[in-house]
C-alpha cells in the first residue's frame, strides 16, 4: 500500500501534515517546523511501519516547497507537486463530508489517488534552473507592473488631453513621449511653446530624426483639447488640477 504524505506549506506558520495509508489517515495531522529538527521528525513519521520511499504531496506555494523538497530528495523520497486548481475542486468536495483544521493537507495527500494527472513528480532543479526560474517570475511581475503603468498613464491622459494618446500612436511610450508627459500634461504649455519649440524637445528626447508628421499631431491634439477646456478653465468649472495631474504623471 502506497504511504502519501501531504502537506499543506506554511509561509509564517508551520507546516501541516497528513499521513495517509491508500484512503486511510495514519494517526492525527501534526505540525511541521522548518528547521532540521522539524524535517527529521517529518522524516520519522511519514516513514513509520513502511520500506521504501514515501510520496510527498504539496502545492508549490511561492517558494515555501523548495527546502523541504531538497530535503526530502535527499532522503530518497518522491516529492509530488499538485496543480492548484485540480486540489482546490477535491478541498470543495472534502469540506462537504469531513471536517478538519487540517483539510488542506488531507486534501494533498488524497489527490493522486483521486486523480493521478493532477500532480506530477518533481525533479529537484540545479541551481541555474532555480535561478532562471526567479529570473523568468521576475520579468513577469515586471512586465505586469509596466503594462499597468502604461494603462494608468493612458487613462490620466485620455482625461488631460483625450486625442493625444491616438495621435501618438505607436510613438506612446517612446523615451520622448515619457519626457513629454513628466513635463506637458497641460496642453495649454505646448500650445504657448509653439510647433518649434516642441520640435526641439521632441528632437532633446529623442534618438533619430524627429517625424515633422507626428509633431504636427501632436500640436493638432493639444490645439483641440486647449479650446475643448478653455470655457471651462476660464469658469472653473474643469473638475481636475493640471498641476496635480501632472505630479500623478511623474509619480508614474
Amino acid at each position: 500500500m502506497n504511504r502519501y504524505v501531504g502537506m499543506d506549506l506554511g509561509i509564517s506558520t508551520p507546516h501541516r501534515v497528513a499521513v495517509l495509508d491508500g484512503a486511510e489517515r495514519r494517526g492525527k495531522p501534526f505540525a511541521v517546523e522548518v528547521s532540521r529538527e522539524g524535517f527529521e521528525e517529518l522524516l520519522r513519521r511519514a516513514t513509520e511501519g513502511v520500506d521504501g520511499p514515501v510520496k510527498i504531496v504539496m502545492e508549490p506555494t511561492g517558494l515555501a516547497w523548495v527546502p523541504v523538497a531538497a530535503y526530502m530528495s535527499a532522503a530518497g523520497h518522491q516529492v509530488h507537486l499538485v496543480k492548484p486548481q485540480k486540489v482546490s475542486h477535491l478541498r470543495k468536495f472534502l469540506k462537504q463530508h469531513t471536517k478538519s483544521d487540517s483539510m488542506d493537507a488531507e486534501t494533498n495527500a488524497r489527490l493522486p489517488q483521486v486523480d493521478p494527472k493532477g500532480v506530477h513528480e518533481l525533479q529537484l532543479p540545479t541551481p541555474e534552473q532555480m535561478a532562471l526560474r526567479r529570473l523568468v517570475n521576475r520579468r513577469e511581475r515586471l512586465a505586469q507592473e509596466a503594462g499597468d503603468q502604461k494603462r494608468r498613464v493612458h487613462a490620466l491622459m485620455v482625461m488631460a488631453n483625450p486625442p493625444l494618446m491616438a495621435a501618438l500612436g505607436d510613438a506612446a511610450f517612446s523615451q520622448a513621449a515619457r519626457a513629454f508627459y513628466r513635463e506637458h500634461a497641460d496642453p495649454e504649455t505646448v500650445v504657448q511653446m509653439g510647433r518649434e519649440r516642441l520640435k526641439k524637445f521632441w528632437k532633446k528626447h529623442s534618438q533619430g530624426p524627429v517625424d515633422e508628421q507626428l509633431i504636427g499631431r501632436i500640436f493638432q491634439a493639444c490645439s483641440t483639447t486647449t479650446a475643448l477646456y478653455a470655457e471651462l478653465r476660464r469658469s472653473q468649472k474643469l473638475p481636475f488640477d493640471y498641476s496635480e495631474v501632472q505630479e500623478e504623471f511623474r509619480t508614474e
